[in-house]
């Protein structure tokens, strides 16, 4: 692991050896050290990773952050609004 588990957040993008592509923490185990994930391959749907399977955090300008989030399925932005919003907000530029 190249980062200390307690400064990954949900909301945070990162890379992990699970996605060929940017992941979003939507969920947080203190217990267990385990992230649960949004992924391009499932369409933003979830897995499990260990705190070990992050690589690092992925380093993205917020268009591309809510690029991916906009390429995720329908139901997607019902489930998770707000970090949805946030990043519409940081869009905007506030």
């Amino acid at each position: 692991m190249n980062y200390n588990i307690m400064n990954y957040n949900v909301g945070d993008f990162i890379i992990t050896h699970v996605s060929s592509h940017p992941a979003l923490i939507v969920n947080k185990n203190y217990q267990s050290s385990d992230f649960l994930i949004s992924i391009k391959e499932y369409d933003g749907d979830y897995i499990w990773v260990d705190a070990n399977l992050i690589m690092q955090l992925a380093n993205l300008k917020s268009e591309e952050k809510l690029s991916i989030l906009a390429n995720f399925g329908t139901w997607f932005y019902q489930q998770h609004k707000l970090l949805y919003q946030q990043l519409i907000i940081e869009n905007l530029g506030f």
